[in-house]
């Protein structure tokens, strides 16, 4: 194992879509430049396979059921999807093709669940034996003389403050390690300390249009499944995005890209020119260097307004 690693909690990986998407693709090679081993705990895997199959096993009950409706209407088509355990499966091969998976030992699992119960950060109210478990494992790399930097928005748990900083009681059990711990509250937070910030790149709106209109599109269809919106899926299906109050104000250069970090508001626009729906988003944007054009976008926030 690598001398510096990254320790990812569960609540910094994405809960759909793979992991070869830009910017993924952008972190790995951020580390790989920097020599920073991606880690996972073990429990991280786990919890990250499961959280995958319930959102798959939602969306399956929901394609089955739609079906059911059409085949009220017509000879609805039939359709074959991967069970909801290979998907889990899948998702656990694409995880330890990426990281090193580190078990959690079983002075740890003891230590863990006796965290959770003496209330001991960064357990707190009974419950936490899984921060508990990340921590440890963290931790415990330290003390094998590693450079570790832990991401996780679960400041409550882990910072000294809402601003992040490692909680002063997690600070001692570090007293005597060889190595040390980072606390980073985002994947920014973390690509800030190791990457070359560059300025952003102007966003054309034309371009930035083509870009966003399939990510937003993605987004969109999501929210018809779990809001209750009088919006037809088939015409945001086909719509296309219009910008506003776009901007960039972080981006870093990888490899012979421009990552850039872009929030903003889009609305989708029906093929009749109707208002379909306005989000509020936060994206990882690629652009070919020197001034080009965005090649794509990940969308990692966004709201409904």
């Amino acid at each position: 194992m690598s001398e510096i690693v990254a320790v990812f909690d569960t609540n910094s990986l994405p809960l759909a879509g793979p992991l070869n998407t830009n910017f993924w693709r952008s972190i790995f090679q951020l580390c790989k430049t920097t020599g920073i081993e991606p880690v996972l705990p073990e429990i991280v895997l786990h919890e990250s396979m499961n959280l995958r199959m319930t959102r798959a096993a939602e969306a399956t009950e929901n394609l089955y059921s739609a079906i059911n409706q059409l085949s009220k209407f017509t000879d609805a088509p039939s359709v074959y999807l991967p069970s909801v355990e290979d998907m889990g499966r899948d998702w656990e091969y694409e995880l330890r093709s990426t990281f090193t998976v580190v078990p959690i030992s079983g002075d740890d699992a003891l230590e863990a669940l006796k965290r959770e119960a003496l209330r001991q950060p960064p357990a707190r109210g009974g419950v936490g034996a899984r921060d508990s478990a990340i921590w440890l494992t963290a931790s415990r790399l330290a003390s094998q003389g590693k450079v570790v930097n832990l991401i996780s928005k679960n400041t409550k748990d882990f910072a000294s403050d809402a601003q992040g900083g490692l909680h002063p009681k997690l600070q001692d059990d570090l007293l005597g390690a060889e190595g040390s711990v980072k606390y980073f509250t985002s994947i920014r937070g973390f690509m800030d300390s190791i990457a070359t910030k560059v300025p952003a790149p102007a966003l054309k709106s034309h371009a930035a249009q083509d870009v966003f209109s399939d990510v937003l599109r993605e987004v969109a269809l999501e929210y018809l499944q779990s809001d209750d919106l009088d919006v037809a899926p088939e015409k945001v299906a086909i719509s296309q995005a219009r910008l506003s109050a776009v901007s960039s104000s972080t981006a870093y250069l990888v490899s012979d890209t421009i990552l850039a970090l872009v929030t903003g508001e889009a609305t989708l626009v029906s093929e009749d020119g109707n208002d379909l729906l306005t989000l509020n988003f936060d994206a990882w944007v690629n652009f070919e260097p020197n001034g080009g054009p965005p090649t794509s976008a990940e969308i990692i926030e966004s709201t409904l307004k």
